[in-house]
């Protein structure tokens, strides 16, 4: 596919009024990424994330297209560690509608998320790529973009279950 232009594409911090598109967005990348649906607690994710948004702990940037739909997002938080001399992002999300793929708005979200780690003055960005070799073209983009493979990410969870951002069971409704 042909780059898209700069001017035809917008990137945009989101704020609480893009919780109901940021779920959109994130189901279509989870459903793609997991083969599976994307089930969640309406309520909940919204709560979630204008609470996290309000922390500061999650930060969103969405792309549109010259015609206002969003065609891509990058979500980013922010953690700590003596490893990583202090505090460092992470990027959570990163999803460019398969019809645009290639077209150059994964590079200028991701430029977007750079330059908010040298606002945010962390001292590193830190991404987990999917499985491989499924999405082996995820990680030479991420590796193309200058970041360094440094191991898989592994994880633990409680009951067992992934619950992608399903409301647990013991949680308490959302207000």
């Amino acid at each position: 596919m042909d780059r898209v232009p700069d001017d035809a594409i917008t990137i945009v911090k989101a704020g609480r009024q893009h919780s109901a598109l940021i779920v959109r967005v994130v189901a279509a990348l989870i459903a793609e990424i997991a083969d599976r649906r994307f089930t969640y607690d309406d309520q909940y994710t919204r709560a979630f994330i204008h609470e996290a948004m309000q922390r500061g702990s999650y930060t969103v940037f969405l792309a549109f297209d010259a015609g206002g739909d969003a065609v891509g997002l990058i979500s980013l938080g922010e953690c700590g560690a003596v490893y990583a001399g202090g505090r460092f992002g992470v990027i959570h999300e990163l999803y460019v509608d398969p019809a645009v793929r290639s077209c150059g708005i994964g590079t200028a979200l991701l430029e977007r998320a750079k330059r908010e780690s040298v606002e945010r003055r962390w001292g590193r960005l830190e991404v987990g790529a999917p499985h491989q070799p499924k999405w082996r073209k995820t990680a030479v983009f991420y590796q193309r973009e200058g970041f360094q493979v440094i191991g898989p990410r592994l994880r633990w969870m409680p009951d067992g279950h992934d619950h992608a951002v399903t409301r647990p069971r013991d949680a308490p409704k959302a207000p």
